[in-house]
């Protein structure tokens, strides 16, 4: 078998093992949810004993009512989904006493203004979301109540269609009718489910105004009309200036201005029995990005106003600052008189139920919103106890000891509601227990929260680490490779190279077996992946007479010690906050010990057959010429620039110290002064020409670029080309908002796609055309004869061998 061979199938070998490598380790990093296909209904309350329902006993008169009335009476005819793409929650927050000068600061002051007005009937809270922190993840979470995992991240894009229960499904099966305007991720999640819809395309970052001025358009034309039983209206104009230019631009304060003026339109046109839910999906970070967990990212804002009251006047508004954003399918589900989607895990917001009802009227004033809110926390209970018996049944992912300790707590809490209902049919009345009963629904609704959180983000330690270790072990597998040289006179080194192949291909066989054999077996998999390297160590030495391997080489060790440091360090929470500075040092350190090693391996160029000039005087020619002073100088420039680099290091958000860097602000999102956008704007168009100048230079330089084809035509001509477009995109998006607002959308991606056509073309050319240069070595130069007129060699370069 020949080398070339031979190394063919190494090469591949190794990928696949590559490959098994990152297949190891996603099935224990990215964990998945087992979804349910079971939904709820109006005919199937949750019952925990045979003939007991969570909401009435058979045999309790004041009860007997809500068999017509689903779950629960509802309490609202109508509801208002606003939601503000990216409302932070400090954005909605209104602080009377400040300093800090914000564009966003104080400018939705409509939710001050109803609280203060109206106490009893609005309220504001912070609404935390469950990472990941994105659109798509958040609309699940908001209507379906469970819980997001990390596999589903990859899925934002998708838009694929919601499989599980969830409130938009029951507001159908239910004949209830849904009225939709706003981002079209809705349409990709709830294809068919809208009785009408004024979908708006979302991907447009850029794009601040389109999405919130159809909104617009239609949303006070549709409360207007009778036709609808929900309303969902979703605005992208914050999030997107978010993006464009950060939450400390103007143009924040403008968009939360127009939300501002909305909002109160909105009230204006309410109807009595109508709920209006104003809320974020996440919120952002201090450069207007989302998707992490930091605080910035997952608090965002809920507001609820009615123009009945949410509470009881004679009972103050509960001390509910944060709820989970889970929280509000249950919430909403009960006061809508609608069955809890299956699969949900939030819990009521007792603010929001903490009201006499008409069924209650059998109990003293004080407890009747007492009771109320009982009934829907034990339906609340229920419908989550009833979850996790068809999950468990389905899937063992839950420790045994905590899933029964929670079902105990549930017939607990069960057992005090009873004892409860039996008092009040005999008119004794109890406060103690009442507290106590809402207290274990409450407990048990958090516990149950935790422990799936708990165990959907329980990382698979052995598929993790045997992932990361395959990796490793392919990696030195692929140094050893690399660092054989074979002679071709040696019978049993081929020997040596058939185990080798053997035993790679060997390998990956098994690994891919067992993978779709026994995937759950991850220790044998380990096992295997840790033995492929060891046979190939032993079986690559038989017969191993003119092989070397040259690991002695001190830069090869200390710059797989950097590597490997820098690897181990990552899974460090610490390191990574500050990874900045500490990869600047490593590669600072690593410029000047490559300067060192080269300094005293290079020789001095021999010099016996030449008489040495004799020195009279300093020559500082002679200095800036030698080799150490051009090397030295090309390390200084480089370590230069690698502190000139740190300057566009982008802030971490768990990074509060960290200020960021100006050169890394988009030029549309700098407002101190055009002095500062200018300089900025010809410096990045001068290094753009300056590397385009420097490569066609080097080309010329060796004679790269004589004649006339492709690839030299394309060298040649598409670089500039490409360096003046860039430029004129970068001054096009200079320009003001109000003028790009304007323009069509081909416009704005003409030039970018004009760059990425002579990019892809030239790559294309050069592959298929590739400008090469020919090497000599010294020794074989007197063999080379060219004859004038046959060959021609742009530039011969001499090494030394």
């Amino acid at each position: 078998m020949k080398t070339h061979k031979l190394s063919v199938f190494c090469m591949v070998s190794l990928t696949a093992l590559h490959i098994a490598a990152l297949y190891i380790f996603s099935q224990g990093f990215l964990l998945k949810r087992t979804q349910l296909s079971q939904t709820s209904n109006c005919s199937s309350i949750p019952k925990l004993e045979k003939g007991e329902s969570a909401a009435f006993i058979n045999n309790n008169e004041y009860h007997l009512q809500l068999r017509s009335n689903c779950w629960i009476p509802k309490r609202y005819n109508k509801t208002i989904f606003i939601v503000i793409d990216a409302l932070r929650y400090d954005f909605a927050l209104y602080q009377n006493q400040t300093d800090i000068e914000k564009p966003y600061i104080n400018r939705l002051k409509i939710f001050n203004d109803l609280l203060t007005q109206n106490p009893d009937s609005a309220k504001l809270f912070k609404f935390l979301a469950d990472p990941p922190t994105t659109t798509m993840q958040r609309l699940k979470g908001l209507t379906t109540g469970s819980l997001p995992t990390f596999i589903d991240v990859s899925e934002n894009f998708a838009s694929p269609e919601i499989s599980e229960d969830n409130f938009i499904d029951q507001l159908n099966k239910t004949g209830r009718r849904i009225v939709f305007m706003g981002d079209d991720t809705w349409n990709g999640l709830f294809p068919d489910q809208f009785h009408r819809s004024y979908p708006f395309p979302s991907f447009n970052v850029k794009d601040i105004h389109t999405v919130d001025d159809g909104v617009l358009k239609h949303l006070l034309p549709e409360m207007k009309l009778s036709d609808w039983d929900v309303l969902i209206a979703h605005f992208l104009g914050v999030d997107h200036v978010g993006h464009r230019y950060g939450p400390n631009h103007p143009a924040m304060k403008e968009k939360l201005e127009q939300m501002d003026d909305m909002l109160r339109l909105v009230v204006s046109e309410l109807q009595e029995d109508c709920l209006l839910l104003v809320m974020g999906d996440h919120g952002m970070t201090r450069s207007g990005d989302h998707g992490g967990d930091s605080q910035d990212e997952i608090s965002s804002a809920l507001f609820v106003f009615s123009h009945r009251p949410l509470h009881d006047k004679h009972r103050s508004m509960g001390d509910t600052t944060e709820v989970s954003q889970i929280d509000i399918v249950p919430t909403v589900s009960l006061l809508l008189g609608l069955p809890v989607p299956f699969s949900n895990l939030g819990s009521v917001i007792p603010d929001l139920f903490e009201l006499s009802q008409p069924q209650y009227a059998l109990l003293p004033g004080e407890l009747q919103a007492d009771m109320s809110l009982i009934d829907a926390l034990h339906l609340n209970a229920l419908q989550v106890g009833k979850y996790l018996e068809a999950y468990t049944t389905l899937n063992k992912e839950f420790p045994y000891q905590k899933y029964q300790q929670l079902s105990q707590q549930l017939y607990e809490a069960t057992d005090m509601i009873r004892t409860i209902r039996n008092q009040t049919a005999s008119r004794e009345f109890n406060a103690t227990l009442m507290r106590n009963a809402k207290k274990c629904l409450s407990s048990y609704l958090a516990e149950v929260k935790a422990m799936c959180q708990m165990t959907w983000a329980r990382f698979d330690i052995i598929a993790i680490v045997g992932g990361l270790l395959l990796t490793l072990l392919t990696i030195a597998a692929g140094i050893l490779l690399a660092n054989c040289h074979y002679t071709d006179d040696s019978k049993g080194l081929q020997v040596s190279k058939q185990w080798f192949v053997f035993s790679t291909l060997f390998s990956t066989a098994v690994l891919l077996v067992l993978f779709n054999i026994l995937p759950s077996l991850s220790a044998i998999s380990i096992c295997v992946a840790m033995a492929f390297p060891v046979t190939v160590f032993v079986m690559s030495r038989v017969g191993a007479k003119g092989r070397s391997v040259n690991f002695s080489s001190f830069l090869t060790v200390f710059f797989l010690f950097i590597t490997s440091v820098q690897l181990l360090s990552s899974f460090s929470n610490s390191y990574v906050v500050y990874e900045d500075v500490a990869v600047f040092f490593l590669a600072q350190i690593s410029v000047w010990v490559l300067y060192l090693t080269v300094l005293e391996q290079r020789q001095e160029p021999s010099t016996a057959n030449r008489k040495k000039p004799k020195l009279t005087n300093f020559d500082v020619m002679r200095v800036c010429t030698h080799y150490k002073f051009g090397f030295f100088g090309m390390c200084l420039c480089l370590s230069i620039l690698l502190r000139l680099g740190h300057n566009f290091w982008r802030c971490r958000e768990e990074q509060w110290t960290c200020e960021l860097s100006s050169l890394v602000q988009p030029l549309s999102a700098i407002t101190d002064s055009n002095i500062h956008k200018n300089l900025r704007y010809f410096t990045a168009v001068t290094c753009v020409c300056a590397v385009a100048f420097l490569f066609r230079s080097w080309f010329k330089h060796f004679g790269n670029l004589n004649g006339f084809r492709l690839g030299i035509i394309s060298t040649r001509y598409f670089l500039p080309t490409m360096s003046v477009l860039v430029s004129l995109h970068w001054a096009f998006i200079c320009l003001p908002q109000r003028v790009l607002d304007k323009l069509p959308g081909w416009q704005h991606v003409l030039l970018p796609l004009l760059v990425y056509g002579l990019f892809l073309g030239c790559v294309l050319a050069v592959v298929v055309d590739p400008l090469c240069i020919f090497m000599v070595v010294k020794q074989e130069r007197a063999a080379l004869q060219l004859e004038k007129g046959k060959i021609q060699i742009p530039q011969v370069l001499s090494t030394s061998s």
